[in-house]
């Protein structure tokens, strides 16, 4: 007869809690893991959904740490639904209350979506995944839809200058060399257009957090429902580092007649990055005609005229 298998020990002596195994063999129990776990396993978009946090002491936990409600086997931590930061005073455990926001599962198709919350160590590290939850969508409002084709006389053509930053975020030892790009994007639930992705760049300002760039013009074509894009990033020799994006909607500014003088808030591209500082930005709409026939490119006209600067 077969001798019975002995209880598996760890280095130090100590013998390892056991559980039944197939074919009557045993094996250690699992070490203790994080934990996240949802009431629900069905809900109704505009729901709320009771989420429990449990961080194990040997897992990192910190202020920047971030809980993302996420449609199952997407893998990558910035395409979140929604998010809950964990601040500098959640701790190891907790519950959240969570409400379902309409508002973010607007562009979802289908009459259900399988989605799942994940505890994010940062930015890149997944600490835990809850059970799949079945989140049944609104009916669908059916909107018009304008199938005529964007015809040259919509297009306006907007002249962007005057670009700066301040108080952009630094390494400890170092400042960063700053870099804006810009890019004409379409609106919330708009088709893209043949005008969209027109783009443009700066010059790298070196060593600062303050940078300027008074003799950079900037022209593109767009139509009202358009939104401009600022994504500013660090060009250092060390490598590219994000330093902040802003989005401006032309709809807010298309009617002026005159240019106008804007600040926008840098913003993060996930919960777990750390952006501070804005970026100014003058805007103008040239007068009918002035523009010219639009193509797929940008127009980047470097002038020296030093008044296009403005704080």
């Amino acid at each position: 007869m077969a001798a019975a298998s002995a209880i598996p020990a760890d280095p130090q002596g100590r013998q390892l809690p056991t559980e039944p195994f197939a074919r009557g063999r045993s094996r250690p129990l699992p070490a203790e893991v994080s934990q996240l776990v949802v009431d629900k396993r069905t809900a109704h978009v505009g729901e709320i959904i009771r989420v429990s946090y449990n961080i194990i002491d040997a897992s990192p936990c910190e202020p920047h740490d971030w809980i993302g409600l996420y449609l199952c086997d997407d893998g990558d931590p910035n395409s979140f639904l929604e998010y809950y930061n964990r601040g500098v005073t959640g701790g190891r455990k907790g519950d959240i209350a969570w409400l379902l926001d309409p508002a973010s599962f607007e562009a979802l198709p289908g009459p259900t979506a399988k989605v799942q919350f994940c505890y994010y160590h940062k930015n890149s590290r997944l600490e835990c995944i809850s059970a799949p939850i079945i989140v049944t969508l609104p009916t669908p409002v059916t909107r018009p839809v304008n199938s005529a084709p964007v015809q040259e006389a919509d297009l306006k053509t907007v002249m962007i200058s005057g670009v700066f930053a301040r108080d952009l975020k630094k390494k400890m030892f170092s400042r960063p060399d700053p870099q804006v790009r810009l890019r004409v994007q379409p609106g919330p639930l708009c088709s893209l257009l043949r005008h969209h992705g027109q783009n443009a760049k700066s010059k790298r300002v070196k060593s600062t957090c303050n940078p300027v760039w008074p003799d950079e013009i900037y022209t593109f074509n767009v139509i009202a429902t358009d939104v401009l894009e600022f994504n500013l990033k660090n060009k250092a020799a060390s490598g590219a580092g994000f330093l902040g994006k802003a989005t401006l909607p032309v709809s807010s500014h298309i009617g002026q007649t005159e240019g106008e003088n804007v600040v926008l808030t840098l913003e993060r591209r996930s919960p777990g990055e750390h952006v501070t500082g804005v970026v100014g930005i003058r805007i103008d709409f040239l007068s009918e005609g002035s523009a010219g026939k639009w193509t797929n490119v940008y127009i980047n006209q470097c002038c020296m005229h030093q008044d296009t600067f403005w704080p």
